[in-house]
């Protein structure tokens, strides 16, 4: 009997699963929306839930770390074992990148999508079979880059291209439109007695075309075949398809199937054969549509028992032939090794001639070799920076630091009282730190982002012989004296008490380079773990944050830096003796 939209099985079934994907995709806008300042808006759940989730982030960070990420495995250890007992749910059910493209599907390509359900727009058995084993190409490109500490592929992950594209490419958008709105309403409102808050500073965001870009493009390909993404590109769906090797939650076609093909056309992943039998158990993320759409109810999901009952109508093949592997971990080592020869690339601790001497990372961050091994370019210690200055790499940390979390002090100031890009970061490539700790005249191991720099023939006191104290007046910690130097007012940095903050190069008025820089000479980064288990974030800050951290003084741009102010006459500002 045909059993129609709306009927009984949908509901306990195809309907279910709706439900779940909504609520865990309302879950996940609910904590990026309601997180400001690291602190989550549900209590105990931590911002970056969904990031700890992901398996291959978890991996990923193992591997380059050669060390036991705590912080990830608990979550993403329970993603595992979900998929080795239910298959790829993962994938049909938790996902909220997934949950999109269903959106997606199902409002901008439903012409498309219906077309699909007579037959249409779907490619043949033996094309998706050549496009199939991309995924796990990608993902062992991945892990033979994850091998040498290198992570160019790790933004390739569903949950942190989907923290990245919504906070780059939606968050900071729309949080700019509500300001420039409030700001053309406020005088009309006010003439008729309307308060509304006065808008402030614009939230920018570097890179925002080319997140977007992505993005859509993600999109953009379910044109052309559902959930393509899924289907043949995903890494993450490639790694969760390697753990589902004999579920217990399995398709099942009983004797009475009418071969109507209904299934094989409406299957999300087109995993179903061609005679309505036999489904592709790796790619299979049970999204019951075979069962909801079948006529004479064939088709259904039972738990299974015995392991041979059902075992004649799955096809437990992975694609993960043995040359795809040792092809994507060549493509890994061969990428790492290009980027390690360029000049562009060069920037790691033993390179310091290459290094962008004005390349800043937040506070809190691991020595650059081991932070880019860790960083998940997820974009979430981006989106709750209140001043705006952690942005997302683009070209200045070279090719494998894109998306990494960079420091503009042009755009804001670290600010004094801030330590939330430490309690977000899934991966500990930022390490949680108190905010006193970036105060030296609070703690003698101090966290120094890097070390300000006065241009004499900018600075206007100093060129011109006109009064200005601005960053004198705007440095939080004090750093920056004035003492009268032939009858006038002149700065200079007193570096032992700078930590790099760019309260200064913020609100200098010299346009359009700001005549006090910021550059990463003197820089102190963390070696040791403060703290991170795999049940932070879900209790209280764990204690050992609050102890005194051991730092690693960087000084890997000082000969660069330094040549380079010998040849433009510039110098690090240091009062005379």
């Amino acid at each position: 009997m045909r059993i129609p939209p709306g009927g009984r099985r949908s509901l306990t079934t195809r309907g279910v699963r709706r439900f779940v994907q909504l609520a865990f995709f309302a879950l996940f806008v609910v904590l990026f929306v309601g997180t400001v300042d690291g602190f989550p808006v549900l209590g105990r759940v931590p911002s970056d839930l969904f990031l700890r989730t992901s398996p291959l982030i978890a991996l990923a960070s193992i591997v380059a770390s050669r060390s036991v990420v705590w912080a990830a495995v608990l979550p993403a250890g329970i993603a595992v074992m979900l998929t080795l007992l239910l298959g790829r749910v993962y994938c049909g059910w938790f996902c909220p990148f997934g949950t999109l493209i269903d959106i997606t599907e199902r409002t901008v390509f439903r012409g498309k999508w219906l077309a699909r359900s007579k037959g249409a727009c779907t490619w043949p058995e033996e094309r998706s079979d050549r496009w199939r084993p991309v995924k796990y190409v990608v993902l062992a490109c991945a892990l033979g880059a994850a091998v040498f500490s290198y992570q160019p592929l790790l933004f390739l992950d569903p949950i942190s291209m989907l923290h990245r594209s919504a906070t780059v490419a939606v968050s900071a958008p729309a949080e700019t439109a509500g300001k420039d709105v409030s700001a053309l309403l406020y005088r009309p409102l006010a003439k008729r007695g309307i308060r509304i808050s006065p808008a402030g500073e614009r939230r920018m965001a570097h890179g925002g075309f080319v997140v977007a870009a992505m993005l859509v493009t993600v999109l953009g390909l379910s044109s052309i075949q559902r959930r393509f993404w899924c289907r043949y590109l995903c890494p993450l769906g490639a790694l969760l398809g390697l753990f589902s090797w004999v579920p217990l939650l399995r398709r099942k076609s009983a004797d009475s199937c009418v071969h109507c093909h209904r299934c094989e056309k409406l299957c999300k992943m087109g995993c179903i054969g061609g005679d309505g039998m036999s489904y592709r158990s790796r790619e299979c993320i049970a999204c019951y549509e075979c069962e909801v759409c079948c006529p004479v109810g064939a088709v259904t999901f039972p738990i299974a028992h015995d392991i041979r009952a059902t075992a004649g109508q799955m096809d437990r093949r992975h694609q993960l032939t043995r040359r795809r592997l040792l092809t994507g971990l060549a493509a890994g080592a061969g990428w790492y090794l290009t980027m390690k020869a360029s000049p562009a690339g060069r920037l790691l601790a033993t390179h310091d001639r290459w290094k962008n001497p004005y390349l800043l990372r937040p506070p809190g961050a691991l020595p650059e070799k081991q932070f880019l091994g860790l960083c998940a370019r997820c974009g979430e210690c981006v989106k709750v920076c209140p001043t705006n200055t952690l942005q997302p790499a683009v070209f200045e940390a070279g090719p494998e630091g894109a998306f990494t979390p960079i420091v503009v002090p042009r755009i804001g100031e670290c600010a004094e009282k801030c330590n939330a890009c430490g309690l977000v970061c899934p991966t500990g490539a930022i390490q949680p730190f108190m905010a006193d700790q970036k105060n030296p005249r609070a703690t003698g191991n101090p966290l120094i982002v890097g070390m300000a720099t006065i241009d004499r023939s900018l600075c206007r006191p100093w060129y011109k012989n006109e009064m200005c104290s601005v960053c004198d007046e705007q440095c939080p910690y004090d750093a920056i004296a004035s003492p009268v130097v032939d009858g006038l007012k002149r700065p200079f940095v007193m570096e032992s008490l700078c930590t790099g903050c760019g309260a200064c190069e913020r609100e200098c008025p010299v346009v359009p380079e700001a005549a006090i820089r910021v550059s990463s000479r003197d820089e102190k980064r963390p070696v040791l773990k403060l703290g991170r288990g795999p049940r932070d974030g879900f209790t209280r800050p764990s204690p050992a944050a609050n102890s005194e951290p051991r730092y690693l003084e960087e000084r890997n741009t000082e000969r660069a830096l330094d040549l380079w102010a010998r040849t433009t006459g510039r110098n690090n500002g240091s009062p005379p003796e």
